[in-house]
């Protein structure tokens, strides 16, 4: 965590995760700690990124800074691209609206960029970075993990059907253990902008 001089935070940190943490100087020499949490992207993400992830938090000041880790597109995130292919089991899957609230919602830079300007930032700073995601120690623990995670896919679809798709996920899975667990690629924009001053 960084620490900072002053009373309120100059940062605040929004995750890929959407949820949003507010810092603030504790009185033992000034490292943060979270105040709140919350779903940092809604349907009105204009006021989501500008007012509820900061402004209504009171986690900036004018002149501080926001950092939020989003999704680059799926197209580079296989492991995204890989498990909804094999749980669709064959089913053509719907794209989500670029403005509903979804995983991959801000991994357009300049739409990213238009709802920080509009919602009081200055123009963000994009930073492409690319690491492994780890989803497991070993196929099974992975396996157990995102079946878990994403078994709302599943519903809908006869036995023959499940079977299959469980199957091929199992197999995705499988094909990415290596001796450090299972390991996709991932890509993501680390996100910068400023709070203006205000007059």
């Amino acid at each position: 965590m960084r620490r900072v001089g002053r009373v309120v935070c100059d940062l605040a940190v929004v995750n890929g995760d959407q949820q949003q943490a507010a810092c603030r100087k504790q009185s033992d020499g000034g490292r943060e700690r979270p105040l709140r949490a919350g779903r940092a992207v809604e349907a009105d993400q204009y006021r989501a990124v500008g007012e509820r992830t900061v402004l209504s938090n009171q986690a900036l000041r004018p002149g501080g800074r926001l950092v939020q880790l989003v999704w680059q597109v799926p197209t580079v995130n296989p492991w995204f691209l890989d498990f909804t292919n094999a749980l669709a089991a064959g089913r053509p899957l719907p794209t989500p609206p670029v403005d509903a609230p979804a995983p991959f919602s801000l991994s357009d830079p300049q739409r990213m960029d238009q709802l920080l300007v509009k919602s009081g930032f200055s123009t963000a700073r994009f930073e492409a970075l690319y690491a492994p995601m780890h989803f497991g120690a070993d196929a099974d623990q992975a396996y157990g993990f995102v079946a878990g995670m994403l078994d709302w896919m599943l519903d809908g679809l006869d036995d023959t059907s499940r079977a299959r798709a469980l199957s091929d996920l199992r197999m995705t899975i499988r094909a990415h253990e290596t001796g450090d667990g299972v390991l996709y690629p991932s890509a993501t924009w680390l996100v910068t902008a400023t709070l203006r001053q205000i007059g």
